[in-house]
């Protein structure tokens, strides 16, 4: 139509569900089950009222005992960082790149370099570059952040106390906002896995909060809870160091899951499936109202495993039974056995 513009169109990426895992006799340990995301879409007219729709949207969360999606590295009381990682290399390149990606070298290099641009650096120039961030403290860059974002700017005018922690949920969303800028505006992930009592009260409440959306997505779940966790491994977000690497195999490097341990990583390049897509006009309520485009996600493959179920269950109960009962005697043969966590079955053909 003739009020349709190149900034109407979106593309939306469609997950594609993970394989499940079975046991020898089909018994399921992993499956694939439909949640509801709640997302934010920042357009011209929804960013305007964000603090205001941020507001009646976390009362919702925390009257129905749902939890803010936090990935966020920067934490408070104390001021720190926090990376999933414990190898310091990692976690020094994973601190840079948040650093970088949010600006925070613009600066030093209008100061220290002639407004070079990082790409034109020397070795040593970088080395100074990176060395230069590093030292700014967790609380600097909190601060720094706060202001970029205006954060209390916009939470002042809502008249609430503006406790630490209630700012920090309205700089969680803001951070997201700015990140997810440089991939096309995708919607900010606000509460994942939400109950359906819970997606179906913001359904009826979407007229009232512009930019807020329930989306459907296959959530992973494991119906025996830790039963062979060891054994299935689990699954997260693609961490920072890992976003090129899995780039370059066609994930979706803001939004997709891969297996981090276990089977779910051995096992991942055949668990995944291929995400599928759609090309939208939306409104500017970042609603879509049209579908242009649309192209069916296909599923994981399937994954069967020795492991019998039954077996695993007896085995670890027993375990578990043994290792409390070694606890309770306090002491055996000398050795103090009251803090024991640890032990190991093994299954014999008593024939």
């Amino acid at each position: 139509s003739s009020d349709v513009c190149s900034s109407d169109l979106k593309a939306i990426t469609v997950e594609a569900p993970r394989g499940i895992m079975t046991d020898k006799n089909g018994i399921k340990l992993a499956t694939e089950v439909l949640g509801y995301n709640l997302t934010y879409t920042d357009t011209t007219k929804t960013s305007t009222q964000v603090f205001s729709t941020l507001q009646k949207v976390f009362k919702i969360l925390d009257e129905n005992g749902e939890i803010q999606t936090d990935s966020f590295p920067l934490k408070i009381a104390p001021y720190r960082f926090e990376f999933n990682s414990s190898d310091p290399k990692v976690i020094q390149i994973m601190q840079l790149r948040f650093l970088k990606d949010r600006g925070f070298q613009d600066t030093i290099l209008k100061a220290k370099f002639k407004n070079k641009k990082e790409a034109d650096l020397s070795s040593s120039e970088t080395t100074e570059l990176n060395n230069v961030l590093l030292k700014l403290t967790p609380d600097q860059v909190y601060t720094a952040l706060l202001n970029q974002y205006s954060v209390i700017k916009g939470i002042s005018s809502l008249h609430i106390q503006e406790s630490p922690d209630v700012i920090r949920r309205y700089l969680i969303v803001k951070d997201g906002i700015k990140m997810n800028g440089f991939s096309g505006y995708k919607a900010v992930s606000i509460a994942t896995n939400i109950k359906k009592n819970t997606a179906f009260i913001f359904d009826q409440l979407l007229s009232r909060l512009p930019g807020i959306n329930i989306d459907n997505q296959p959530m992973r779940q494991y119906p025996y809870g830790q039963l062979g966790s060891s054994v299935l491994g689990y699954i997260s977000k693609i961490s920072p160091t890992d976003q090129a690497k899995y780039a370059a195999k066609g994930y979706d490097t803001s939004s997709d899951y891969v297996g981090t341990s276990g089977i779910e990583a051995a096992m991942e390049s055949n668990l995944k499936g291929v995400n599928g897509g759609k090309e939208v006009q939306v409104d500017n309520q970042g609603r879509v109202k049209d579908e242009l485009y649309s192209k069916e996600p296909t599923p994981g493959n399937n994954v069967q495993l020795t492991i019998d179920a039954n077996l695993q269950y007896a085995t670890e109960s027993a375990l578990n039974s043994e290792m409390k009962t070694l606890q309770s005697k306090g002491t055996v043969n000398g050795l103090n056995v009251s803090n024991a966590t640890r032990g190991a079955a093994v299954a014999i053909d008593i024939h």
